[in-house]
C-alpha cells in the first residue's frame, strides 16, 4: 500500500558498485606504486595502463543514471543528492512540482538470478513533461512493480504506462 509522503531510495545497487569500483582502483593504483617502489617498472607501467583503462571505462559510466532518493509528497517530488566517499552519484536533485509529472512508467526486464534462471523486475518512474527529470521511485519485481505504478498512478491523478514486457522464448533442441 502507497500512501504520501513516500519516501524512495533506487541507488543502493549504485551505490555497492561505486564502492567495489573505488576500491578496485585504489588497489591498482597501490599496486603502480608499490611496483616503482620496488623497481618493476615494466609491471608498473602495464597496472598503470589498466588503471587508465578503467578510470576511462568510469567516467564514461557516469553519463548513466543512478536512481534516486527523496520523497514524493501531495504537491512535489523532492529528490535529494547521494554521495559515496564523497563523490556524487547521477541521480536527480531538487523540487519538482507534481504537475510536471505526466504519467508513471513501468520498465519491465529479465534479469539473472544465477543458476536460478531469469526473473522479471519492473522499474517504477515518475515521468517528467520535458523540464524536469524522469525520477526512478521503485526497483522491484515485475508483479509488484505494476501494482505498485497502478497505485502511484491513481494517488497522482496520471496515467500508468508499462514497457519492455518480457517475452517467453521457447527453444526447440533436436
Amino acid at each position: 500500500m502507497i500512501t504520501l509522503p513516500f519516501d524512495f531510495d533506487t541507488t543502493d545497487a549504485w551505490r555497492t558498485i561505486v564502492r567495489l569500483v573505488l576500491g578496485l582502483l585504489t588497489v591498482l593504483a597501490l599496486l603502480v606504486f608499490g611496483a616503482v617502489v620496488a623497481h618493476q617498472l615494466a609491471a608498473a607501467a602495464q597496472l598503470s595502463l589498466t588503471l587508465a583503462v578503467l578510470g576511462f571505462i568510469c567516467r564514461r559510466a557516469r553519463a548513466v543514471p543512478m536512481g534516486a532518493l527523496g520523497t514524493i509528497t501531495n504537491s512535489e517530488v523532492v529528490a535529494r543528492p547521494v554521495r559515496v566517499f564523497g563523490m556524487a552519484l547521477r541521480v536527480p536533485n531538487g523540487r519538482f512540482p507534481l504537475e510536471r509529472f505526466h504519467q508513471v512508467r513501468v520498465e519491465q526486464r529479465l534479469r539473472s538470478t544465477g543458476t536460478q534462471g531469469l526473473r522479471a523486475i519492473g522499474r517504477v518512474f515518475l515521468v517528467g513533461d520535458g523540464t524536469v527529470p524522469d525520477i526512478e521511485v521503485m526497483s522491484t519485481d515485475r508483479d509488484a512493480a505494476l501494482a505498485a505504478a497502478r497505485e502511484l498512478s491513481g494517488l497522482l491523478h496520471v496515467e500508468c504506462v508499462t514497457t519492455g514486457a518480457p517475452r517467453v522464448l521457447r527453444l526447440r533442441l533436436p
